[in-house]
């Protein structure tokens, strides 16, 4: 018996992967939700296997994992989240867990990723049955993540790969030191100030008086020009025949072109200086509820009216911050969150399951969790650090108005959907300035 502790702060995810194991021939025997609970039962019960979540409150799951590695070096770890960005992977290789999965997944594909971790450990019923070349998600997820979950990657490879990619591609900072126009101490000075307002860091340098905007170009050109992709990496250091790589990349690429949708995203930045930002959590929501729910939809028109925002029966709010600070918040009508929640579990035979409601909320939860997730991983292979802290969710009564602060701007998403409602809304002070025509 494969033994199994799930440590995850969304009793609706909790749930998910219990069933996924079961389907798997896995056995979840301890469930936390938090690190320190995690720690605390991983001492109790000895696992086969951890799954760990990383945004959790208390303990995250970084140092849940660290914790328990120091008193087991042999634990079998893998995080199973939805933050995907490259700093997060090489902190949880390099403490020594076995592999990085990010939601949403497919339970095949999953379990393929798992059984490959645990070897002979593996049940026999789920190895045999996920032995395939399934495809493997892009959503949130970059290139060696992907070469990593199929196992044609091992974690030092991929650890090596990224510590030599993040050598050779310089950030703008090391590169003003370089090249002599700012020093240490400046850089440092604008690292601070970055992590509370909504700046660039060439922009804080001009503006603090650094440096001009010629030096600033300077470093932008030389940065794009001196870029390493992965892929060139792999085959500098020989890491991987040609033909594997290449038979890789193409399907990686695939899977990338397949899930860009049919959404028009450029009304944003055509409007909103850096609104790429915010494009990405607009995308990885509308393809979300496709992926999830089954359910085509399309964006609205964008638009600032504060005095026009509602709540459709379930409000979510996620706080993001790091490059630029600002809320997100997803409101959604029940029928559509029971829709998400359905295709996320199984219930019983007739597809329904016990605490309706509460079940419902939770999907709402996790829901956001993921899109969030997913479009830092996103921004994240473009440069773009930014941080969520755990969603906020409260049901509300239909076209019950929704109350911001006096010094917020609002950007409002409706979201159209065949039945239902649902609407985005991105809230924060002095974020959205007009893009110079």
């Amino acid at each position: 018996m494969s033994r199994v502790l799930v440590a995850d702060d969304s009793p609706f995810m909790r749930r998910m992967l219990k069933e996924i194991l079961a389907e798997g021939g896995y056995t979840v025997i301890a469930e936390c939700q938090n690190g320190l609970e995690a720690v605390d039962q991983y001492k109790k019960a000895q696992p086969d296997l951890v799954l760990m979540d990383y945004n959790m409150p208390q303990l995250n799951g970084i140092d849940g994992a660290r914790n328990i590695l120091q008193y087991d070096k042999n634990a079998c770890i893998i995080m199973v989240t939805s933050l995907g960005s490259k700093k997060k992977i090489i902190q949880a290789l390099r403490i020594g867990v076995k592999n990085y999965i990010t939601k949403p997944f497919e339970n095949h594909t999953f379990l393929s990723t798992i059984n490959r971790v645990m070897g002979k450990k593996a049940p026999v019923v789920s190895a045999s049955a996920t032995d395939t070349e399934g495809d493997f998600q892009v959503i949130g997820s970059f290139l060696g993540q992907y070469l990593l979950q199929k196992g044609i990657l091992s974690k030092e490879q991929l650890l090596h790969l990224l510590e030599v990619q993040s050598e050779v591609n310089r950030k703008i900072g090391q590169l003003a030191v370089d090249e002599a126009f700012m020093l240490p101490t400046q850089v440092e000075t604008i690292l601070k100030v970055q992590k509370r307002i909504n700046k660039y860091f060439g922009q804080l340098a001009v503006q603090m008086g650094f440096m001009n905007n010629d030096q600033v170009g300077q470093l932008l050109r030389k940065q794009q020009k001196n870029y390493i992709e992965l892929d060139e990496i792999i085959m500098r250091e020989n890491m991987l025949p040609r033909e594997i790589l290449t038979k890789e990349m193409a399907q990686f690429k695939m899977l990338e072109e397949e899930d860009h949708g049919v959404f028009n995203m450029s009304w944003v930045s055509k409007h909103i200086e850096n609104g790429f930002i915010y494009e990405a959590f607009i995308e990885q929501t509308l393809k979300l509820v496709m992926r999830l729910a089954g359910i085509f939809v399309m964006e609205g028109q964008c638009f600032f009216d504060r005095s026009s925002c509602i709540s459709h029966g379930i409000l979510i709010k996620m706080a993001i911050s790091g490059d630029s600070h600002w809320s997100y918040y997803l409101s959604m009508s029940e029928n559509l969150a029971a829709s998400i929640a359905q295709s996320m579990i199984e219930g019983d035979e007739q597809g329904n399951y016990d605490n309706y409601d509460a079940i419902n909320l939770e999907a709402a939860k996790e829901f956001v969790n993921i899109a969030c997730g997913n479009a830092i991983g996103k921004l994240d292979t473009q440069g773009i650090k930014l941080e969520i802290s755990p969603p906020v969710i409260k049901s509300t009564t239909p076209e019950e108005k929704i109350s911001f602060q006096a010094n917020e701007q609002v950007l409002q998403i409706p979201i159209l959907v065949p039945e239902g409602e649902m609407e985005l809304f991105i809230v924060g002070v002095d974020i959205f300035r007009q893009v110079k025509t």
